[in-house]
């Protein structure tokens, strides 16, 4: 391929076909058409661009913080380890992070197994279901949706 010829984004679609990495092709067109010199003068942009998402959700979580409730005192159903795994989950995802690799065990194994609770962060419970495939035993009288505790569709 000659690189000269070529637009990036018929260089992007010939690499695309060897499942290169979108960012493995972007850094491989930069080298090819010796432009590393003007690349690193984005990545202070990039820097300041994550800096000011991550700002934005710690000013998100500040303003939800104070008036999170006691999921143990709103629930008669509920445990204290059961109320602070569903704090910790609304906190991940209002975040907007994911669920920990050494949490997602627990988390799997708890919440197939209670009831839904009558106060809960009803969209971090639609994210359980949407990301991990993760519901409420009752899930399905409340909703209609049907639970498949090894349903892999959502993955």
């Amino acid at each position: 391929m000659n690189i000269n010829e070529t637009s990036f984004s018929e260089f992007v679609c010939f690499w695309e076909k060897f499942g290169m990495a979108p960012l493995e092709i972007i850094a491989k067109y930069l080298i090819e058409t010796n432009q590393e010199a003007e690349a690193l003068t984005i990545i202070p942009k990039l820097a300041k661009d994550k800096s000011d998402k991550i700002q934005r959700q710690l000013d998100y979580a500040r303003s939800w913080i104070p008036f999170k409730v006691d999921t143990y005192k709103c629930n008669k159903n509920v445990t204290r380890p059961q109320a602070k795994m569903l704090e910790t989950l609304t906190d991940y995802y209002c975040l907007g992070m994911d669920i920990p690799e050494k949490y997602i065990e627990e988390v799997k194994e708890v919440i197939p197994n209670m009831e839904t609770p009558t106060v809960v962060f009803i969209p971090m419970v639609e994210w359980l279901r949407d990301k991990y495939n993760i519901m409420f035993k009752d899930w399905y009288e409340k909703t209609g949706e049907r639970y498949e505790p090894n349903d892999d569709r959502l993955r």
